[in-house]
């Protein structure tokens, strides 16, 4: 995949209607549970209920983040990422995200954040598209600034550009310290 097909949008007519395709990439994390199984099943269901998945990273371990700011606090995450084409609005992508997180035993009822979980499922990219509305913000705000996330977007699209920074993701992993993520698993 290259850099250009993430920002491509082509037509695909259907019965004299035509949809838009864009690429998602969305990041994937678990530290509950079997975390692989669920990073699994969660990639499975994405490809049945957003599109269909072109590339996937390999499976990372990372160091939680903490309001404590201490990661033994936590069990490690195995981190991965995405990309699959959608004819899907990012509106209507993050709540399939948000209903396979609750199907996979999510509970999104603590208000706080960096809380152990079963599956986090982040809409990081979806083409160049920059959003903002309630609720959704494309790119992901955070992502920049997170080397679990651009580690494994690294293993399928170093190239893409941050539609906002202006930056590869690989430069941006570059200006990033380590935060202490490691290869665990290669799927392909």
């Amino acid at each position: 995949m290259t850099t250009s097909d993430l920002s491509k949008a082509p037509q695909n007519g259907m019965a004299g209607h035509a949809e838009r395709r864009s690429t998602a990439i969305i990041a994937l994390g678990s530290n509950l549970g079997s975390s692989t199984s669920t990073l699994i099943s969660a990639i499975s269901q994405v490809e049945r209920e957003i599109g269909p998945v072109s590339a996937i990273s390999r499976f990372y371990r990372s160091a939680p983040l903490t309001l404590s700011g201490e990661p033994e606090s936590q069990p490690e995450y195995l981190n991965a990422a995405l990309s699959c084409v959608t004819t899907l609005a990012p509106p209507m992508i993050l709540a399939r995200l948000l209903e396979i997180e609750q199907r996979l035993g999510r509970d999104r009822s603590s208000a706080q954040r960096w809380t152990p979980r079963i599956i986090d499922l982040d809409l990081i990219f979806v083409g160049n598209q920059i959003l903002t509305q309630p609720g959704l913000k494309l790119p992901h705000p955070e992502a920049a600034k997170r080397d679990f996330v651009l580690r494994p977007i690294c293993d399928f699209a170093p190239g893409f550009i941050h539609p906002e920074l202006k930056l590869t993701v690989e430069e941006l992993l570059h200006k990033l310290e380590t935060e202490g993520a490691s290869l665990f698993i290669n799927l392909t």
